[in-house]
């Protein structure tokens, strides 16, 4: 975002915007691009980070016939005495040392619907119908942030340097439904316009009018609210979505970094390297932080001479002030570093930013003509990410000048140097180099307008497979010569491609074989048919790809055969005891038995479980040992079988009862069995889970869930145990811990989270407040401060007042547990603060929001939603509501 933050520890806006209305101080280089020149010889083949200073931020670049590259920023104060520059402008010849020419507005514009415009954000320029377009974000920051009355303008102009003339608004946020309108892209996808936008509240798209000038379609959304600055390339038919998060404008101590996704198409799905939609995942990373350089971020694109991608962006430098202006601007100056395409994802050399490079390669004047006698390589085989260097000999057979070289893999440039020659002289260059795709690689050296040399071979030895097994199925029962289907879907989890065969494999020996090629974070199904006969030892069967291997039955666990085996996982649902019951199935029903056992059920004392065996014959049955606080449990039998734990005995054909009793004073209610207990299930594969015995809750609270929870305490700590599929537009499942009628007009709603069992990357606990905590789906003045077990933290509300959650920006980072929650309720408006240190530090989730349907005095507590059918266990401490 421009001079303000959201996702993560979102900047005071008010705080920003009062410390840029104030003066400021001198700041000689500010209008120059220029830095300090270093004593010694300057070396002109490289140049630093940053290339143009002191402000610069949301770059946006284009590159003119004559060679020229225009970049333009967001309005923002240099501290030399010349107020706001109101979208700047600046110039170069070679991406490197830039010259300030002018700005793009001499006022702000003033065509805001239900706002007053305050700034000029996130410029985006493109030639379009013989013209410059440039699109740009319109404002309302001041006295406070006004997402609803963002937009986006228009402005045009025959040169890139200007005269602009100003078209007015494109669209605004409250329009098409998208709040905090801003951070314009301008693409043309088959000749046909569009515009990409948006900041914490979702990324989208829309198809816009042949001229460029309104929306000609609905949007649609194709990133979350994770996310701003978004900027589209196409790249040999996938469609890369850069995007920037975390804050952007506290200084270098700011999160802000660049990542990407990928897709087939304009409008999605785009996808991590781990094959996660960017709609509910973070993007790979292009580039982040270091230890000289924070907050990389809001990218562009620009490309040089040799066709190579560079990413154009601000950042922060650590050794210099976070502001400048006595505080009124963050000090964002401009970088640039060269895109590495790494198995087809994009970044820069080691994902942060270079403190020095070597300069672009740009084209000027008469050029001398290289030829190049000889190329070799220091290696003939590497394995992917191994550096190597390639040297050759380069020969000048035309004009002095300087020469831009570059190293060819096949077509592609994979490096560039420059040569400074004179007519007839000899050098020779060296580069540096990594590969990462496996196979033959023709290695070659010359330039963009002379023949490149003959090529050096280098062969990639592809890494092992990264792969991952997901949805395995798997037939129940199968018939003597019945064929069954073991389905899968294979994953690639690492970060190259892997090319490998999946093998069905049978008692040791691969039957069925399928070869796969997956990029990073691809995936494919795949399905086997096999028919079985009857074997009494059963057979052993496993998926593997390379050294993954997915065990999904074995003779020893009877997944085919004759022998059964009761295996329990236990755990608690209110009352009852569940579990879930592995037997053996063999392959012709006819003489099929095997061992059913029926949910366990607590009483007094005990806890039983019915049996049954069926089938004509005696059953052998291996049981386990429980083992609680109170010591081990033997297992009996109501028909008078004994069976001791750790034991095998014989059960007859028929209906068993087995009796396990309990520690504690005869109950599992008493409090010497309250807490958490392991229980162990000893037999040929040893196996553990959890009894959680929680006492009751406090008499001050109310409780309620439409779903599966259990409500009380654990070691002193509150405890909801609670499933649900969402609380989102079209669900509203949770359970609650709460005091009616407790949060009156003015009042600050705390609680610490000490503890959540991850069912769901957003998994969600946290705080509540809504009229009526018990009317899901109906009642209004609904808000959540949340954790997300996985993720990070939501302020989400009632947009639409329609019962159900609809609009909520995401901050920060996985929580750390202990971490806690803040909402503040001042009348209608809402906020929501987060310590991801217990405390130690505060951080706002996105900005106030406003809920109108909120009543005077409302419901508040603690509630959970686990995202999945299985409750989330979250235990709190410290809810506290306080007047203000």
């Amino acid at each position: 975002m421009k001079n303000s933050d959201n996702f993560g520890a979102e900047m005071n806006r008010r705080s920003l915007l009062q410390r840029i209305a104030l003066g400021a101080g001198a700041l000689s280089t500010a209008a120059t691009g220029t830095a300090e020149t270093p004593a010694g010889p300057v070396d002109r083949s490289t140049y630093r980070n940053p290339v143009f200073e002191p402000v610069f931020a949301d770059p946006s670049t284009v590159r003119t016939d004559d060679g020229w590259y225009y970049a333009y920023g967001t309005m923002d104060r240099w501290g030399d005495g010349e107020g706001f520059r109101i979208v700047p402008i600046v110039r170069s010849t070679n991406l490197v040392d830039w010259e300030y020419v002018g700005d793009v507005f001499e006022s702000v514009p003033e065509w805001l619907e239900r706002g007053d415009a305050d700034f000029v954000w996130a410029p985006d320029v493109a030639q379009y119908r013989g013209k410059y377009h440039l699109y740009y974000s319109l404002v309302d920051a001041a006295p406070e942030y006004n997402d609803d009355a963002q937009g986006v303008g228009l402005a045009v102009a025959d040169s890139p340097a200007g005269p602009f003339t100003d078209r007015g608004k494109v669209l605004q946020g409250f329009e098409v439904g998208v709040l905090n309108s801003i951070d314009p892209m301008f693409y043309v996808d088959d000749g046909t316009p569009h515009l990409i936008w948006g900041s914490f509240n979702g990324i989208y798209l829309v198809e816009l009018t042949p001229d460029g000038t309104a929306p000609a379609g609905d949007p649609v959304q194709i990133a979350s609210a994770r996310f701003e600055g978004p900027y589209v390339e196409e790249r040999d038919g996938t469609y890369y979505l850069f995007v920037s998060s975390g804050t952007c404008c506290d200084g270098p101590s700011s999160s802000y970094r660049v990542e990407v996704g990928r897709a087939d198409s304009l409008d999605g799905p785009y996808l991590n390297r781990d094959g996660e939609s960017l709609l509910d995942a973070p993007g790979s990373v292009v580039v982040d932080d270091s230890e000289q350089f924070g907050a990389p971020g809001h990218n562009g694109l620009a490309y040089d001479d040799a066709d190579r991608a560079w990413l154009v962006y601000h950042g922060y430098e650590r050794d210099e002030p976070g502001f400048i202006a006595d505080g009124a601007a963050p000090r964002r100056p401009l970088f640039v570093d060269p895109l590495q395409w790494e198995s087809g994802w994009p970044a820069v050399e080691g994902r942060v930013p270079s403190v020095t490079q070597r300069r672009p390669s740009i084209e000027t004047g008469e050029q001398p003509r290289v030829a190049v006698p000889n190329v070799s390589a220091s290696v003939t085989s590497v394995t992917p990410d191994e550096r190597f260097s390639v040297t050759a000999t380069i020969r000048n057979e035309g004009a002095d000048g300087t020469a831009y070289v570059n190293l060819y893999d096949g077509s592609t440039v994979v490096d560039s140097a420059p040569a400074v020659l004179s007519a007839g002289e000899t050098q020779e260059v060296s580069f540096e180099t990594r590969l990462y795709t496996g196979g033959d690689h023709a290695l070659s050296v010359g330039t963009s307008v002379d023949r490149a040399s003959e090529p050096v071979t280098v062969t990639v030895d592809p890494r092992p497979a990264e792969l991952a097994f997901d949805d395995v199925e798997m037939p129940d029962v199968l018939s003597a010569a019945e064929a069954g289907e073991f389905s899968a879907t294979v994953r690639n989890v690492g970060s190259y491609e892997a090319s490998e065969s999946v093998d069905l494999v049978v008692d040791g020996s691969a039957v069925m074989s399928s070869p796969v090629d997956l990029d990073p974070g691809e995936s494919t199904a795949l399905t086997f048919r096999r028919a079985f006969t009857v074997a009494d030892d059963g057979y052993q069967v496993d998926l593997v790809a390379g050294n993954v291997e997915e065990r999904l039955g074995e003779s020893d666990d009877d997944f085919y055969g004759r022998q059964d085996r009761l295996i329990q996982y236990a755990h608690t649902d209110g009352d009852e005891v569940t579990d879930r019951d592995t037997w053996i199935n063999s392959l012709a029903p006819e003489t099929r038995a095997h061992v059913d056992a029926d949910p366990v059920e607590v009483g007094d004392g005990t806890a039983s479980v019915d049996v049954t065996v069926t089938g004509e014959t005696d059953r052998p049955l291996s049981l386990a040992g429980y083992t609680l606080p109170g010591g081990e449990f033997s297992f009996d039998t109501a028909d008078e079988q004994d069976l001791v734990a750790a034991t095998s005995r014989t059960l007859d054909p028929g209906e068993h009862t087995l009796e396990i009793p309990l520690p504690g004073e005869g109950s599992l209610s008493t409090p010497e069995s309250y807490g958490t207990h392991e229980v162990t299930f000893d037999g040929d594969d040893s196996t553990a889970a959890t009894l959680t015995v929680l006492a009751p809750p406090p008499a001050s609270f109310s409780t309620f869930a439409n779903t599966t929870a259990d409500f009380g305490q654990l070691d002193g700590d509150y405890a909801v145990n609670a499933a649900g599929t969402d609380t989102w537009t079209f669900a509203d499942e949770y359970g609650t811990l709460y005091r009616s009628d407790a949060a009156g007009e003015r009042v600050d709603v705390e609680v610490r989270v000490t503890g959540q069992e991850e069912t769901d990357a957003y998994a969600k606990a946290g705080i509540m407040v809504r009229n009526d905590l018990a009317a899901p789906g109906e009642s209004l003045g609904y808000v959540l401060l949340t954790a997300l077990a996985g993720t990070g933290y939501q302020l989400s509300w009632d947009a639409t007042d329609d019962g159900f959650i609809d609009s909520g920006p995401v901050a920060g980072s996985e929580p750390d547990y202990p971490v806690r929650l803040r909402l503040e309720k001042r009348g209608s408006t809402f906020r929501g603060y987060y310590s991801p240190d217990d405390g130690a530090t505060w951080a706002q989730v996105g900005s106030a929001v406003s809920v109108p349907s909120a009543d005077a005095v409302q419901d508040a507590g603690m509630f959970v939603c686990a995202l999945d059918a299985d409750p989330s266990l979250v235990t709190f401490d410290e809810f506290a509501i306080r007047p203000r």
